[in-house]
């Protein structure tokens, strides 16, 4: 029998399989936070959190850190919730997530609303528009019902 180790792509792929890409509340105004993954190829891919439940973008984070290190096995991972970044190496491989900032979420699933808005104190403000195109691969609203703006808290 013969073994053969995991390719970085494959690797990453299966990163990117093995964690939600979108985990938010269907219903309610709440923070939420816009992660990066990178490997060293120039992949990239998009995570978006938000929880009620949270009051704070760094709370977030500290869920995705703890989903992303339960949900595979890490020979090296560690997390600095002030810098926004997680550092870990799957496979022999290493790869940087990174947040890019956050914001808010006005989200109904029941009228398939969203509006996204503001920035993260902590993190600064992320690109709404990656938020918004994560977001759709989970729930897929027309435009009509989507507002993205920059202003807001």
């Amino acid at each position: 029998m013969i073994l053969t180790q995991q390719t970085e792509e494959e690797t990453f792929i299966e990163i990117t399989k093995n964690i939600s890409q979108v985990g938010i509340d269907n219903e309610g105004t709440f923070k939420y936070i816009l992660i990066k993954i990178t490997g060293n190829n120039n992949q990239e891919f998009y995570f978006v959190r938000g929880f009620k439940q949270y009051g704070y973008h760094a709370q977030n984070f500290e869920h995705f850190c703890n989903e992303a290190k339960n949900g595979l096995k890490w020979s090296e991972f560690t997390f600095d919730l002030e810098d926004g970044k997680i550092k870990g190496q799957l496979n022999g491989f290493k790869f940087k997530f990174k947040c890019l900032g956050g914001g808010r979420l006005k989200h109904s699933n029941i009228q398939q609303t969203l509006e996204i808005y503001g920035y993260s104190w902590l993190y600064g403000q992320c690109e709404h528009k990656i938020s918004l195109n994560t977001i759709r691969t989970v729930y897929p609203y027309v435009d009509e019902n989507v507002i993205t703006r920059n202003d807001g808290y």
